[in-house]
């Protein structure tokens, strides 16, 4: 299931971002993330859409309910970031790059 998410929203590779505004969650409406992988470039451009439409916490999503759930019934700010596999990496890898996010979280 989620493999086919990946085809709807052309994912080729990870990590891939990409930002869905409130409202209809269409592969039309999803806008991708071309900019520097930085943590200048990527704070501003979160911060832009956050100071915008306002967010939800973050959360881990792994199944079609869960995105429905946390994004596509919010009214806020949905941004994905898709990570490696747990089993491409490692649990500490990923609860790394889950951390990271987190504490970027706190900033806003």
């Amino acid at each position: 299931m989620l493999y086919l998410q990946c085809i709807r929203f052309d994912i080729g590779g990870f990590p891939t971002i990409k930002f869905f505004p409130p409202g209809n969650k269409s592969v039309e409406a999803a806008e991708d993330y071309d900019g520097e992988r930085t943590a200048e470039a990527l704070i501003g451009f979160a911060t832009e859409r956050l100071e915008k439409y306002g967010f939800a916490s973050i959360s881990q999503i792994v199944s079609q309910s869960q995105l429905q759930e946390n994004c596509i019934d919010k009214t806020v700010a949905c941004i994905l970031v898709f990570l490696p596999n747990i089993y491409d990496s490692s649990a500490l890898s990923r609860n790394g790059y889950i951390k990271e996010l987190s504490d970027v979280n706190c900033i806003f």
